[in-house]
């Protein structure tokens, strides 16, 4: 403790008080009880004492003395009270030495409510609706006022002929002495405010108000009998009271026992009585029929029916809401849920994404909902379903019923459950959150309702990366992941026969499975794969591996630099910036790691990069109208490189700068022509590389181009802008273009897995992250047929295949009889692995459930009887550990046919990263699939 001068004076006063009130007490006890001898005899003779008057002194006498002597000791503290203070004025201000603070772990401050998700939910009753409330209750006419004569009564009574004796007087105006009676331990207590809020309008407009709080009953049972609470007679005295009183109860018809339904039925001797229930009316049953038959009001606990409620009772001709039937038996039980909420399974099921969920966010949730819009106490109907808990952060549902609702939110359509997870992600959004630990629990508090979305791989991705932030407790993490199961789970067994131990709670079925082969993996995997459909999926695992060379890149003006590896995937050409009249372009060699310059005599800078299939062959879009083909020897800084082959294209119908941000353009797998989009983009020009010459059969197409690939030197694939995908002949042909399909996206992407001979199969990527493969077999007379196989998180640029495929199988299948699924019946890989691109920077690699041939590979699916053919596993993304902008701000430029390496820009530098494969080899024999006979699949 620290003292001062002040401090001192302080203490030194506090002393002097309690000097004096001792000095004080000690005289007079001494005066009081002096005596010069004992007191008997009573009559002492003189000769005891000296003096007669010295026996006993008188009563004033020792008042006196003790006053005396109380006002000198108080005059001896003040004199020393000034005396310490001039003394310590004289001394100056004692340094007193200050202790060091000691070190102190300041905490983040972090406070985040989960119930303050949805904010405050709207008041029971709005301004305009408490002014009419106000204004509804009015006087009656109470005794008369023997002062007043009503002349006009009395003179109209004579004219009838009535006692002329008879004089009538003017009524007094009685305003009612308003009772309100509220359960305070009703669960409704914690969101619905109307009481308080009813309340609140009555005082503030002068309305006599008596209110009493009664704990659910006005009786407790004490062994056999019911004993009356404080409570009920507080509310006889009010009801004896002279005057006329208006009772209004806002509580639970349920919670009331015959005493207290006998007593309200007292309360209407004197005056009438509106009975507001606290629970929705599709709970209500004979107890509220009870209520109505004694002649109480019963209305639902909302501002309208509270209106009009009172308007019942002061001005009928005021009432506007539609009445309430009242259930005229008790209604059945309800067995299943579906039953027990029956309209309300929809919102139901919306507020168990959130626990607890705050009433606020329910309201948002319901206002949804057209035919729950009325219903203001729907929440009521929540808090009865069994096992659930209420208080004041909101509700919680029991386990097993929050299971079944979140169940039959999964089996919604991916359309409506997005709509309400966007409402839902809004709210958490706007909650207030203080400090990294608050905004971590409200990163998972979203996570959690977001794992329900269409591709739950995102929000395990987050709820992955909170728990190795380590600012939440990982056992709640933990226990939800281990509960996570994908739709159509049904347990595992382990290879030595075992079955999967039981689960400490029951799982969670997602309504859709895991895109990403490591979350499927992670949530119902064991021994390096994943149980599905009486099968076993062992995927492959792709991963980026270190870099193998590094290069500071120049400054360009666009977040995607114009990048593309030559054929083999050993070197990358890139653009090198500009300087004057110049553009460069940088040969690296990642397995040399050399690295050349070209000089390029164009101004402008490089904006786009196209190579060759199968030939070192690279056309370059330099500036705003030049185009530049490089012919490039096999090895980097070997032999004589030829001129390249310039063209300048600023005479064709005028200047493509006013076309596209980008161009686009494509070469022929050999290299020997170039197709280019003309300037509306509704053209494509053909080059030939070899002589560079510009032919004059221009191919006129309907549309604007979007994506471009050619399957050989005379035919190429085009992807419009209308969701067309045309297929274009490049030798001259009388029919140029035909259509192949059409899809409800744009293809901004176009690869290509080539089959025996001349067989291949197309891969389109939609802007809408959906892949399509379209068959396309020279021996089969059918026409392709198009199937959506895959949906990627991401807008595909780039399609390329990761062969050879034999090499490289998505998976490994591990089928198992129906009678004993411990036994395997049979050991395969199949698939094939893709390399997809986004338009950010974005990369995944696919794993297909397709053979090399493009055909899909199925099994049988027998479900009610019927029976289908599904495909063997879902596609699946099967890269280990993701990048991209979003996840480690690196963007990818660049992937090697065969899915080599990978050209990857971060905080200005270039690195190459080789991909690498890896699939576990089973110890028993291996066959590869081959797809079925079956037909193929429809379009999804």
């Amino acid at each position: 403790m620290q003292w001062t001068n002040e401090g001192l004076s302080r203490l030194g006063r506090y002393w002097m008080q309690a000097l004096v009130v001792a000095g004080v007490a000690i005289i007079v006890w001494i005066s009081v009880t002096c005596e010069c001898g004992p007191p008997s005899p009573p009559s002492p003779s003189p000769e005891t004492c000296e003096a007669a008057d010295q026996c006993v002194t008188p009563p004033m006498v020792r008042v006196y003395a003790a006053a005396c002597a109380t006002f000198v000791v108080a005059l001896a503290l003040i004199a020393w009270s000034a005396h310490a203070s001039r003394r310590h004025a004289a001394r100056g201000p004692r340094r007193v030495p200050v202790p060091e603070p000691r070190e102190q772990v300041a905490g983040d401050g972090s406070v985040f409510r989960i119930g303050s998700i949805g904010g405050r939910a709207k008041p029971f009753i709005e301004p305009m609706l408490a002014v009419e409330i106000a204004d509804i209750i009015g006087y009656r006419a109470g005794e008369p006022d023997l002062s007043r004569l009503d002349a006009r009564r009395t003179i109209a009574a004579r004219l009838r002929g009535e006692d002329p004796a008879q004089i009538h007087f003017v009524p007094r105006r009685e305003l009612p002495t308003v009772l309100l009676l509220i359960d305070s331990s009703s669960e409704a207590r914690f969101w619905n405010t109307l009481p308080t809020e009813f309340a609140n309008t009555l005082v503030a407009r002068g309305v006599a108000l008596d209110r009493i709080d009664f704990p659910g009953s006005f009786f407790r049972r004490r062994g056999a009998q019911m004993m009356a609470r404080p409570e009920a007679e507080l509310v006889d005295s009010v009801i004896a009271a002279s005057g006329w009183t208006v009772t209004i109860v806002f509580a639970e018809a349920h919670r009331l026992s015959e005493r207290d339904i006998a007593m309200l039925r007292r309360a209407l001797e004197n005056g009438p009585l509106l009975f507001l229930e606290l629970r929705d009316p599709e709970l209500w049953d004979e107890r509220q029929l009870a209520l109505h038959d004694f002649g109480a009001i019963v209305v639902p606990a909302t501002g309208p029916y509270l209106r009009d409620g009172l308007a019942q009772l002061f001005a009928p001709d005021r009432i506007a809401a539609a009445p309430i039937a009242l259930p005229m038996a008790d209604r059945a039980g309800a067995e299943t849920l579906a039953q027990r909420l029956g309209d309300a399974l929809d919102w139901a099921a919306e507020c168990a994404l959130i626990q607890p969920v705050s009433f606020g966010l329910a309201e948002r949730l319901r206002e949804r909902h057209e035919k729950l819009a009325p219903h203001k106490l729907a929440f009521s109907r929540l808090t009865a379903l069994p096992g659930s808990f209420l208080g004041p952060e909101g509700l919680r549902l029991e386990a097993a019923t929050r299971r079944a609702l979140l169940d039959h939110f999964g089996r919604r359509s991916p359309e409506q459950r997005k709509e309400v997870l966007d409402l839902v992600g809004a709210t958490i959004t706007l909650a207030p959150a203080k400090g990294i630990t608050a905004e971590a629990l409200k990163r998972y508090t979203q996570a959690q309702a977001l794992l329900f979305d269409g591709i739950p791989d995102h929000a395990l991705r987050e709820i992955n990366a909170l728990k190795e932030e380590g600012l939440i407790d990982p056992d709640p993490i933990d226990d939800l992941i281990g509960r996570l199961r994908p739709p159509g789970y049904r347990g595992f067994a382990y290879p030595n026969g075992s079955q999967e131990p039981s689960l400490a709670a029951e799982p969670i079925r997602l309504p859709a499975e895991p895109f990403s082969a490591a979350a499927r993996l992670q949530i119902a995997g064991f021994d390096g794969g994943y149980e599905t459909a009486g099968q076993r999926v062992v995927p492959a695992d792709w991963t980026v591996a270190t870099p193998e060379a590094r290069l500071r890149l120049p400054a360009v003006d666009r977040p995607i630099s114009a990048a593309a590896f030559l054929p083999g995937g050993n070197e990358i050409l890139l653009e090198g910036g500009a300087r004057d009249n110049e553009s460069f372009l940088l040969l690296l060699n990642s397995a040399n790691a050399t690295q050349e310059r070209i000089n390029l005599p164009v101004s402008g800078g490089v904006r786009r990069v196209a190579v060759a299939e199968t030939a070192a062959v690279a056309a370059v879009w330099i500036g705003s109208n030049a185009v530049r083909v490089l012919r490039l020897p096999e090895t980097s800084g070997s032999g004589e490189r030829p001129a390249p082959l310039g063209v300048d294209l600023g005479g064709w119908a005028g200047d493509f700068t006013d076309v596209t941000t980008a161009p686009l353009f494509a070469l022929d797998p050999g290299g020997s022509t170039l197709a280019l989009r003309g300037p509306s983009g509704q053209l494509l020009r053909l080059l030939d590389t070899e002589s560079g010459s510009l032919r004059t059969d221009d191919v006129p197409l309907e549309g604007v181009i979007e994506s471009l690939v050619f399957i050989d030197a005379n035919r190429a694939i085009a992807g419009m802008r209308d969701g067309r995908l045309l297929s274009v002949s490049i030798s001259g042909t009388p029919e140029r273009f035909s259509q192949i399909a059409r899809f409800d996206g744009i293809p901004t992407s176009l690869g290509l897995m080539r089959g025996a001979e001349h067989s291949y199969t197309l891969i389109v990527g939609l802007d809408n992250g959906r892949i399509v493969i379209i068959p396309n077999d020279s021996e089969s007379p059918k026409a392709p047929s198009p199937a959506e196989i895959a949906r990627v998180n991401m807008k595909p640029t780039a399609i390329s295949v990761c062969l050879p495929v034999e090499d490289r199988a998505a998976a490994r299948i591990e089928a198992t009889d129906g009678a004993d699924e411990t036994k395997r019946s049979g050991i395969s890989l199949g698939g094939v692995c893709i390399a997809v691109l986004g338009s950010g920077g974005e990369f995944d690699v696919v794993g297909l459930p397709l053979t090399p041939s493009g055909r899909m590979l199925t099994r049988l699916s027998v479900s009610v009887g019927t029976a289908s053919t599904v495909p063997l596993f879902s596609s699946m993304s099967l890269l280990r550990r993701s990048i991209g902008p979003a996840i480690d701000g690196s963007r990818v430029i660049a992937a090697a046919s065969g899915g080599r390496r990978l050209a990857v820009v971060r905080g200005g530098r270039l690195v190459i990263r080789p991909l690498i494969y890896a699939l576990a080899k089973p110890a028993g024999p291996v066959k590869a699939l081959a797809a079925p006979d079956a037909e193929q699949p429809e379009p999804a």
